[in-house]
């Protein structure tokens, strides 16, 4: 479908040469296709009245458009559609001990959770390109779970959402994201998650804050 969102944004992040990425695959069935298409709607219809009303879409209007679809997008993935294969702990494990094995090697994780119909990855690359990570990882784990299943055929969608996370305060709010995303999606105890708290900066009081959940302090800017 149109709608998917495939490359980054090239916005400026904290460290281009070690900067983080937020990645988001989800499982063949995990976004029915009527959903496909009430998304595409709201997106064609978004670019429609920008384009009445200006003729031509901003830089900012394209960013909020692509909010927008991953908003849509996490919605329905937390809405649990799908066979939602990683709810069996034996496949859910293949999936995490494979993250697992990469960390250190093609890239050093900050957080990831494998849900019941998609994982979330936050990691700076180490060795290689983000294409030919997930490929790596998706050939496998596919493999293993499809064994496991007695299935064939695919298992992950072909494609996956990627973005570069621009400072250390975005960092911890995807950090946060992936924390709280089973909660969010209603899976109590859920154990396919893990953060590297040890791993993640300390810089400023908006940093400090994002990791404690404190308020604001009086002298904060917002």
């Amino acid at each position: 479908m149109t709608f998917q969102i495939r490359k980054r944004s090239r916005l400026p992040h904290w460290d281009v040469d070690q900067g983080a990425y937020f990645i988001t695959t989800n499982l063949i069935d995990a976004v029915p296709q009527e959903v496909r298409l009430r998304i595409d709607n709201e997106r064609k219809a978004y670019i429609t009245e920008v384009e009445r009303r200006k003729g031509h879409m901003t830089a900012a209007e394209e960013l909020a458009l692509n909010q927008m679809i991953r908003e849509r997008l996490e919605e329905a993935l937390d809405a649990g559609a799908g066979a939602c294969w990683m709810r069996q702990p034996e496949i859910a494990r293949i999936v995490a001990d494979a993250i697992a094995f990469l960390d250190g090697k093609r890239f050093e994780l900050f957080a990831w959770c494998v849900m019941p119909n998609h994982v979330h990855l936050l990691f700076r690359l180490l060795d290689g390109s983000i294409d030919r990570m997930m490929r790596s990882l998706k050939t496998f784990t596919s493999r293993e779970a499809n064994i496991v299943l007695g299935l064939t055929g695919a298992f992950w969608q072909a494609d996956y959402y990627d973005r570069s996370v621009r400072d250390q305060t975005e960092l911890l709010r995807c950090v946060e994201y992936i924390r709280m995303n089973p909660a969010q999606a209603g899976l109590a105890d859920w154990p396919w998650m893990k953060v590297y708290d040890y791993r993640l900066p300390v810089a400023g009081p908006e940093v400090r804050r994002l990791r404690t959940g404190g308020p604001r302090s009086a002298g904060e800017s917002t």
